[in-house]
C-alpha cells in the first residue's frame, strides 16, 4: 500500500497533508467532553487542560509523563486530607483513633496530635 504509493505521496504538498490531518483530528475529537469538564473535580480538569496544552506545545511523551506526575501528587494530596484523627484520655493514657489512609502525606495531620 503506502510503500508502493510513496513516489506519488512525494508529490503531494505538505500543506494539504496538514489539512487532512486537521480534519481527521476535528472529526475524531469527542466535543461533548468539553462540557464534562465542569462536572468533574477541579484537580482532574486542571490536569486534563495542562496535559492537552503540553501535548500541543511540546511532545506527547512529555505530556503523558507530566500527567502521571500531577495525578500522583494530586492523589497523595487528596488522600492526606481524608485522614481524621481524634484523641481521648483513658486513665493515664492518651488514645488516638485514626480513620483514613496513613502514609507519608498524612504526616502533617498526625504531627498535630503530638503533645
Amino acid at each position: 500500500g503506502i510503500v508502493v504509493g510513496a513516489p506519488l505521496l512525494a508529490n503531494v504538498p505538505v500543506a494539504s497533508l496538514v489539512g487532512v490531518m486537521l480534519m481527521v483530528c476535528y472529526s475524531t475529537f469527542d466535543w461533548s467532553s468539553i462540557r464534562k469538564l465542569t462536572k468533574i473535580p477541579v484537580l482532574d480538569a486542571a490536569i486534563i487542560v495542562v496535559v492537552s496544552w503540553v501535548t500541543v506545545q511540546k511532545d506527547l511523551a512529555i505530556a503523558v509523563l507530566l500527567g502521571m506526575i500531577l495525578s500522583a501528587l494530586g492523589f497523595a494530596y487528596q488522600q492526606s486530607m481524608a485522614l481524621t484523627a481524634t484523641t481521648s484520655v483513658a486513665g493515664d493514657s492518651q488514645v488516638v483513633a485514626i480513620k483514613g489512609p496513613v502514609f507519608f502525606g498524612s504526616a502533617r495531620t498526625l504531627k498535630c496530635l503530638e503533645g
